[in-house]
């Protein structure tokens, strides 16, 4: 089993059981000193998954990213890296990160990441995909506070068909 720290749309557990991985949720957690962003690839297809712009993490003095600590199988790595698209090297695994979970006592956890590879800043995300990572952070209950900033991030207003975000979210109650 490794330790898997999500912080967009693999937050919420329906994403993932779409691709038959298997998973457990440990703990929910903050990275420090990285801030969420959206960003392209320079080598996308037209024909982008989600219309827009995909969440990454980039390294920020004094912020923090709010995200899940899943466990998942070795064996599932590979569907894993296939949906990130880490096997066409347009995300890459960071590995180890600190990931400190909330509580009373806070713990620190060692997990592997992923991060955009050469990512081009300033695109926005579509409507859709924002829906799905608010869903996944209201499910897994980040701080408020984290969830309102994600609420707040300016979309591209694309309103077409997304058939991915229709299949995860007809499974979501």
């Amino acid at each position: 089993m490794s330790l898997y720290f999500t912080y967009a749309s693999n937050m919420l557990r329906e994403r993932l059981l779409m691709n038959n991985i298997s998973l457990a949720f440990v703990t929910i957690g903050k990275l420090a000193n990285y801030r969420l962003r959206f960003a392209e690839h320079p080598k996308w297809p037209a024909e982008l998954t989600w219309k827009g712009a995909m969440a990454t993490i980039d390294q920020s003095k004094g912020d923090s990213v709010w995200g899940v600590v899943l466990k998942i199988n070795k064996a599932d790595l590979p569907l894993l890296y296939e949906q990130e698209t880490v096997n066409k090297g347009f995300y890459r695994r960071l590995d180890p990160v600190t990931i400190t979970s909330p509580g009373p006592v806070p713990e620190d956890l060692r997990c592997f990441t992923l991060q955009m590879v050469d990512p081009i800043f300033g695109k926005k995300p579509s409507p859709h995909y924002l829906k799905v990572i608010l869903a996944g952070a209201r499910q897994k209950c980040l701080p408020d506070d984290y969830q309102k900033s994600l609420a707040d991030v300016e979309h591209n207003g694309y309103d077409g068909p997304l058939p991915l975000f229709d299949e995860i979210m007809k499974n979501v109650h």
